[in-house]
């Protein structure tokens, strides 16, 4: 269950076993064995089992995963000649036949089964076949792991791919890129997940800092929160529309790039990302900063759509953009004008609105996020990252609140930990000592640390701090 295999559990069970006995036997006695061995019981919960009269099979998730890659890569090849073939929208669905051997030639003692299977007289593999307890066991795993999602994928990458043969026979001007189509709509539909999750996590921290500004704290300086918010998960946001508007145009211009000192480690933004890398907009040529980006990006993009750019680079950079803002606005005002400006004109720059943060996808991402800080505590050796993670779990397990940045997480458990009645003090003393002491006192702390981080509620806390 650990490995990325499988495994046959029907040779372990009696021949004269019922279907029902099975299902029990493996839900009610074996998952209540593997209670008590953690990480087991979670391979076995996130893997897949494949059970019928003939058939009792167990998949890990790992295996699962590299199915599904496998097929995408199929997806690619399969667009490109298949839309040569077509004229019409029918059969843009990869055969059966086609998965099953891609995958059988990752597997092979898979595929010898399912060879044995055919080889006693079976019908031929369909996907619009009904009779599913006549298949083997290789043809099971692909209907399940061909999902709706993937086929979807497949029709939009055939389509895709008509579209530019379409536009070729009729002069129209294509695209010079190398890639197929089903290549480039996978670059649209990662840049669509990283814009949602950019979007939201801006929502959700100018939220936390809005929270934080009421608390009236005369330490914390909330102007400087939102300006690193801004340039933060702002500037990643505007360089984030900003490319894929370019690539949407095909605009390949080396003259203009996006400036950042963090390393190429640093730039890796997602759901649970503490510190976001601070961007700028420079023009070069001849290796040089010779004009200004804003006003290289308008006669780049002339009209609306260049104005827009510029203005949003302006917003989130605090820099001039020939006067869109003669005067001086604070980082809040700045904020709130760049959450606009994106609901005013993403929709015409990049072809998709800007992500809402409502009631329902906040608590989605929330969870999220505790799991992918909880992810990133686990790896965290370095005492200044364990504490920045740990004051970022606890102040969203404790105050349901998001925060992010250097200067914010320090800030507030400086200055707004010491003073709350919902956070024990041990918690408190806990990390600034971590924070304060030396390299050869921190093991002990660390893990100290850790384990007040990773409660799973407030309750689970105090038992830690009662027990410690």
């Amino acid at each position: 269950m650990l490995t990325q295999s499988f495994a046959n559990l029907k040779i372990h069970l009696p021949d004269d076993i019922t279907l029902d006995e099975v299902r029990e036997l493996i839900d009610v006695h074996l998952v209540s064995v593997m209670k008590d061995q953690s990480d087991i019981y979670k391979a076995f919960n996130n893997g897949l089992l494949i059970i019928d009269e003939n058939i009792t099979f167990f998949f890990c998730s790992e295996m699962i995963q590299s199915c599904k890659e496998m097929i995408l890569r199929l997806i690619e090849e399969y667009s490109i000649s298949r839309a040569k073939q077509m004229t019409d929208d029918q059969d843009m669905i990869i055969p059966l036949r086609d998965v099953v051997q891609c995958i059988g030639d990752q597997y092979l003692d898979l595929l010898d089964l399912q060879n044995q299977h055919n080889y006693q007289g079976r019908k031929r593999m369909d996907w619009n076949t009904t009779e599913s307890n006549e298949e083997g066991i290789l043809v099971k795993l692909c209907r399940v792991v061909f999902s709706e999602e993937l086929q979807q994928m497949c029709i939009q990458a055939v389509k895709a791919e008509m579209d530019r043969i379409e536009a070729t026979m009729h002069g129209v001007s294509v695209s010079t890129r190398t890639g197929g189509a089903s290549t480039i709509q996978h670059v649209k539909e990662s840049f669509e997940s990283s814009f949602r999750s950019l979007c939201h996590l801006l929502q959700l921290c100018s939220k936390s800092i809005k929270t934080i500004h009421t608390r009236n704290v005369s330490n914390i300086n909330v102007n400087d929160m939102y300006n690193e918010l801004l340039k933060g998960c702002g500037s990643c946001l505007a360089k984030t529309i900003t490319e894929h508007y370019m690539f949407k145009n095909e605009t390949n211009d080396h003259d203009l790039s996006f400036h950042t000192e963090e390393s190429k480690n640093e730039q890796n933004v997602s759901i649970e990302s503490l510190m976001f890398p601070t961007y700028s907009l420079q023009c070069y040529q001849n290796g040089e900063t010779t004009r200004c980006p804003f006003s290289y990006l308008r006669s780049l993009f002339p009209g609306s759509d260049g104005k827009s750019l510029s203005l949003m680079w302006s917003l989130c950079t605090d820099e001039s953009a020939e006067d869109d803002y003669s005067e001086d606005i604070g980082a809040s005002k700045r904020l709130e004008l760049f959450i606009s400006h994106l609901a005013d004109n993403s929709l015409a720059l990049i072809g998709l609105p800007f992500s809402v943060l409502d009631k329902k996808t906040e608590k989605k991402i929330l969870l999220a996020r505790r799991e992918g800080l909880l992810n990133r505590l686990e790896r965290c050796i370095e005492k200044e990252k364990v504490v920045m993670c740990a004051t970022a779990l606890l102040y969203q397990q404790i105050k349901s609140l998001s925060i992010s940045g250097k200067l914010t997480i320090t800030s507030v458990l400086q200055d707004l930990f010491p003073n709350d009645k919902k956070i024990p003090e041990e918690v408190t003393k806990a990390l600034q000592t971590l924070r304060d002491c030396d390299p050869e006192d921190q093991e002990e702390l660390i893990k100290q640390v850790k384990r007040f981080a990773s409660a799973k509620n407030n309750k689970a806390l105090l038992v830690l701090v009662n027990d410690n």
